[in-house]
């Protein structure tokens, strides 16, 4: 005399491909989808142990969720006069988010017959909640001869969360290292030392409850 149903509905979908790539420019893009379904439905008869202190009892639970993430980068690689690298990113990034979900309960049913209609008490409730968040980003990396390094970046973020005056936020960070190992008063060391760095970094970060964005050195 008693009934539980639960339906699970799952979807994941990745894709990633790159394409236009010459030379040393390239660009890439990613995108994540992610889709949840339930639907969850309850019946205890009035004649079951369950439902006869409350005449029979219906519950019907229906929740859809999904996510959408992308992600597009474009880089270039350089190498000026043979000692001169330079590295370049930019990005842009974007997460959406959404929930809703719908409860309805019933009990005191006259007859054997489920579903809320045919309750004699009712009730239920709804809910949707969403979010979106954007990201753009930049990174510059240079390096001399493989020595000496400094690299910069910086990100724009901004999320639905937060109010209107204060959605964006801006994040960056410098860094500078210089590898010991690679001059000529290190090659008498080279059997006991194979790498040597001396590496120095500032940044911003920003933290949110959904994820921690933090800028260090590089994106």
């Amino acid at each position: 005399f008693s009934q539980v149903v639960l339906l699970l509905v799952e979807r994941n979908l990745v894709a990633d491909y790159l394409f236009c790539r010459f030379l040393e420019t390239g660009a890439s893009s990613f995108l994540v989808v992610d889709f949840n379904q339930t639907n969850n439905r309850v019946w205890w008869d009035p004649r079951s142990n369950d439902g006869r202190s409350s005449k029979g009892v219906f519950q019907r639970y229906m929740m859809n969720r999904s996510k959408l993430n992308t992600q597009t980068q474009l880089t270039y690689n350089k190498t000026f006069a043979e000692h001169h690298n330079i590295d370049v990113l930019l990005g842009f990034e974007t997460e959406d988010y959404k929930y809703d979900y719908t409860y309805t309960n019933g009990n005191t049913y006259p007859s054997y017959l489920p579903e809320i209609t045919n309750a004699g008490v009712s009730r239920g409730a709804s809910n949707i909640n969403s979010y979106r968040m954007t990201s753009y980003l930049g990174r510059l990396n240079y390096d001399y001869a493989g020595k000496y390094y400094v690299s910069g970046s910086f990100r724009r973020d901004g999320s639905s969360r937060l109010s209107r005056d204060s959605r964006w936020g801006n994040f960056w960070s410098v860094s500078g290292s210089w590898r010991l190992s690679q001059e000529a008063f290190m090659e008498s060391l080279s059997n006991v030392i194979t790498d040597a760095k001396i590496r120095a970094s500032y940044g911003v970060k920003w933290y949110t409850t959904q994820r921690l964005l933090w800028i260090y050195g590089g994106i």
